[in-house]
């Protein structure tokens, strides 16, 4: 710092200056004093940074080292902030602290462009002396108490200046203002500032024009770091800036405010722009509340764009300064039924205050500590669950109420232009409860209070229910009935009794019994269920099985009555039938799709090649088999097959495909005939090579033999030639042969002789006589010879036919093929 003295002469050759620059000084330097910039203030309590959720305190900056916020432990971070109404520039801090318990706080510093200036983890107490190159312009304090940690906080002193914008940048260009300091060649300058982004680019020359030109960016805060060199100090200018002073000259047009300058981290202040106009007044000033101790007032803040607090003064002395953001405030510990006068002054960032308005107010009296008498003729009409209380008001002038407690706990308030009674419901019967009434004036004085103890009455029995009523379903029962008429019903209790099923069960048939539960009541019911409605529905029952349910009533003391009983049997189950069953085969994909219209409900169990393939929901309505999973029966069919299973496990019978070998038809077997014959052809083919191999083997032999005579070949040709005959054309020969036949039998038993040794006496000799007869083949040949030649002649057939003899057994003629 100069001393006054050479500020004098620097006013002088300030003078001098002036008229070599266009536009002119803009301020001079002032000295710079440093305070407690905390002191009294309110610190945020808050669980986010800046915030105050969790309320403000000043028991930290009270410089009063005996009182302290304590911070509990908590599962959540917490934070103690103050965001300074001005940027402030700090030379060290104080933190008087006890960590009960957890982990380390730390302390936060922030500039005004919201860069970190300082993060310092403590343990307990600290203080220390903050660089000068990190505490310019600083904006927020920050104190983070960990989770899971309790903390004392004693007290907390930051010492330091305002750093408020002290000049604002001019719009013209060329203005320029001066910097108090010593420089040399070497040293680095700092410049933090801040513009409103309405220019493109400013620019800084250091040492007037002299020293080369350096750029401000547009909006927000910026710092430029700068280096004097020997260029900055030439004759010209040298006698006016090298020793004392650094000029800033703006290239402008542009707006914006510079906030500190620092010359190698340690900052030197600046040239000090005054502010003297004063912010306008508070408006809508009201008195909110006048108690014979305090007084409350709120206001409407001015709209100064610098405007920063409220000063209040009571009868001419300053007590309190409020911050821009609170617009209330509450005086405390003034005498009862005194006069006071209350001037609110609008104070701006540079200290200027407004005129001020006043509000004056007059205490209340001493307040009424006297209670009124106590309620008199107090008394209790009781029912079973319910009380009825009534007395008589005091006569004092300012009774206001009666409050009622019952068992110690107030339950209610009656005024004193109601009724002298209060209602009570909901209670228990055969129950003591004691009220308690008292008195209240028109200020809030309560007497003791008169008492009084009532007992409910007992509850009347409670009957049973009525027209109890049961249906029943092979799986369900249900049971229906009417409620007690009576406010004391509460539910009703099921129990329930299992008879022998008049069909055994399986699990009975396989292991000769069933499960038994031990019943829960001498009469052999169980509890089923408990309900405060007029049905219920089993669904926990069998088919074909006896139940007896028995219903009781509970009343509100929990007394049950005797209930009433009710017999129902279920009925058996009815197997589930499967309709519209439809199997179909893509014919590109090959899947196999199976579509049903019942049933709807229970399963669908699908079989493929004989074994259960899968279970589906019968409401699907709808399954498709992949190709892959197929199964194919002996016709070549997909061998799928589906059965409904019920809920209870109840199956149907079997559906199958149509034309499936479960259901075949003669059209069926002619469809798959095809895969039939790959199992009989190996037997047919067998078969035929056992029949035509002999006679083959035959054929061969005698055609070696030369047997066969022209004749006989001319038949084999004409045998041959024959089997290409058709149809039609074969059966009339086939008839003619058949009457040849029945000729050559007439003329053999013409021509046959008649042997003496043996004759045939009876018919049932003929018929037991063993004949072997002798086969002549010529004989044979000739006899065919005149049946051709008979039935060329078309010779008549005989009119009568002798009797048929029995059939002998012939060998195989020679030289006919089979």
């Amino acid at each position: 710092m100069i001393k006054s003295q050479k500020k004098v002469s620097l006013l002088l050759i300030l003078a001098i200056v002036l008229s070599f620059f266009p536009t002119g000084l803009k301020a001079l330097a002032a000295d710079k004093t440093t305070s407690d910039l905390l002191s009294g203030k309110n610190m945020n309590l808050g669980s986010s940074q800046n915030g105050s959720e969790l309320g403000t305190t000043n028991l930290i900056t009270d410089n009063d080292p005996a009182t302290y916020y304590q911070r509990a432990v908590t599962g959540n971070t917490s934070y103690i902030s103050y965001s300074f109404p001005a940027l402030v520039d700090i030379e060290s801090i104080s933190l008087k602290m006890d960590v009960i318990s957890g982990n380390s706080p730390s302390v936060y510093l922030y500039y005004g462009n919201g860069g970190m200036a300082l993060n310092k983890s403590v343990s307990g107490n600290f203080s220390g002396i903050i660089p000068g190159s990190l505490a310019g312009a600083i904006k927020n304090l920050v104190i983070l108490i960990p989770s899971n940690t309790a903390v004392k906080v004693y007290d907390l002193k930051i010492t330091g200046s305002s750093t408020d914008p002290v000049i604002t940048l001019p719009k013209n260009a060329n203005d320029f203002v001066l910097i108090e300091a010593r420089n040399e060649p070497g040293d680095k300058v700092t410049f933090t500032w801040k513009t409103d982004g309405t220019f493109n680019q400013g620019k800084i020359q250091i040492n007037g024009y002299m020293g080369g030109n350096y750029p401000l960016s547009s909006g927000g805060f910026a710092t430029e770091t700068v280096t004097i060199t020997d260029d900055n100090f030439n004759a010209t200018r040298d006698s006016f800036f090298k020793n004392d002073m650094i000029a800033l000259k703006m290239s402008g047009p542009y707006t914006g405010s510079l906030y500190s300058v620092a010359i190698n981290g340690k900052y030197v202040g600046m040239a000090e722009y005054k502010d003297t106009t004063p912010p306008a007044d508070i408006k809508n000033l009201n008195t909110t509340k006048i108690t014979d101790s305090g007084a409350s007032f709120s206001w409407t803040e001015p709209t100064d764009t610098d405007f920063n607090s409220v000063q209040i003064y009571r009868n001419g002395t300053l007590i309190k300064e409020v911050y821009k953001g609170t617009s209330t405030f509450s005086d405390s510990g003034l005498s009862a039924s005194t006069n006071y006068t209350y001037k609110f002054k609008a104070v701006d960032k540079s200290g200027n205050a407004s005129a001020g308005v006043e509000a004056s107010i007059k205490t209340n009296v001493p307040p009424d500590t006297t209670p009124p008498a106590n309620v008199t003729n107090l008394e209790g009409i009781p029912t079973e669950d319910t009380i009825t209380l009534s007395w008589k008001n005091p006569p004092d002038y300012d009774f206001a109420k009666v409050k009622i407690y019952e068992d110690g706990i107030y339950t209610k308030t009656v005024t004193a232009e109601e009724a002298p009674k209060a209602f009570f419901d909901g209670l228990k019967p055969e129950t003591s409860y004691t009220f308690k009434v008292t008195s209240l004036d028109d200020v809030g004085n309560e007497s003791l209070g008169a008492s009084i103890t009532v007992k409910t009455l007992a509850v009347p029995e409670l009957t049973d229910i009525s027209d109890l009523s049961a249906t029943s379903k092979y799986d369900r029962v249900r049971l229906s009935w009417k409620l007690p008429e009576s406010k004391y019903f509460h539910h009703v209790k099921i129990y329930r009794k299992e008879n022998k099923s008049s069909s055994p069960s399986l699990f009975g048939e396989v292991f000769g019994g069933e499960k038994v539960y031990a019943a829960d009541t001498a009469d052999g019911y169980t509890p089923y269920f408990e309900t405060d409605g007029t049905y219920w529905v089993d669904l926990t029952v069998k088919p074909d099985t006896e139940y007896k349910y028995k219903l009781t009533a509970i009343d509100t003391r929990s007394h049950e009555t005797k209930g009433l009983e009710v017999t129902v049997k279920t009925p058996a189950e009815v197997p589930p039938v499967m309709d519209g069953v439809d199997f179909s085969e893509d014919k590109t994909t090959g899947d196999y799709t199976i579509t049903w219209d019942k049933p709807t409900t229970g399963k669908v169990k699908i079989l493929v090649g004989g074994t259960e393939y899968k279970q589906v929901s019968a409401d699907l309505g709808k399954y498709t088999i992949p190709k892959s999973d197929l199964k194919y029966d002996s016709f070549g069919s997909p061998d799928v097959k589906v059965q409904a299973v019920s809920d209870s496990g109840l199956e149907s019978s079997i559906e199958s495909p149509k034309g499936s070998i479960d259901s075949v038809s003669v059209t069926d077997l002619i469809k798959t005939g095809n895969g039939l014959l790959w199992y009989v052809a190996p037997l047919i083919l067998l078969a035929l090579s056992f029949l035509l191999v002999p006679k083959l083997r035959r054929l061969i032999i005698g055609s070696f033999k030369g047997m066969r005579t022209k004749e006989g070949s001319a038949k084999i040709v004409e045998r041959r030639t024959d089997q290409k005959e058709t149809k039609e054309e074969k059966e009339p020969r086939e008839r003619q042969l058949h009457q040849g036949r029945e000729f050559n039998k007439k003329v053999d038993r013409m021509e046959r002789p008649v042997k003496a040794e043996k004759v045939v006496k009876t018919t049932e000799e003929k018929r037991n006589r063993k004949t072997e007869p002798k086969i002549d083949r010529r004989a044979t040949k000739r006899r065919g010879v005149r049946v051709r030649e008979a039935r060329k002649a078309k010779e008549p057939r005989e009119a009568r036919r002798s009797p048929r003899e029995p059939r002998t057994t012939r060998e195989p003629r020679k030289g006919r093929g089979a």
